[in-house]
């Protein structure tokens, strides 16, 4: 249970990192936020069009975000072989 919690925790975190770390926020320049590594699971579209839209237009795509987080664990698993294999190679 207790290493369950440490690989949730660990994803999270570097599911975080990732999406944060790699956000195109251009709408201010005419362009799209995009959120998410390595595919975008949310679009933001810019609103500088003409006529302005009345609603804010963006795009979710769960299927993108469930293969986000899988990437993340991934990493998160790959991170913590690595740490194990230090930690043995040390003692």
């Amino acid at each position: 249970m207790r290493k369950f919690i440490f690989i949730s925790l660990l994803t999270i975190g570097v599911f975080v990192t990732l999406t944060f770390s790699t956000a195109s926020l251009q709408r201010k320049v005419d362009g799209n936020d995009m959120f998410g590594f390595p595919v975008a699971f949310y679009v933001r579209f810019s609103e500088m069009v003409s006529p302005n839209p009345t609603a804010e237009m963006y795009r979710f795509s769960y299927t993108n975000l469930l293969f986000d987080i899988a990437i993340a664990y991934i990493i998160t698993i790959l991170i913590s072989l690595i740490y194990k294999k230090l930690k043995k190679n040390i003692n």
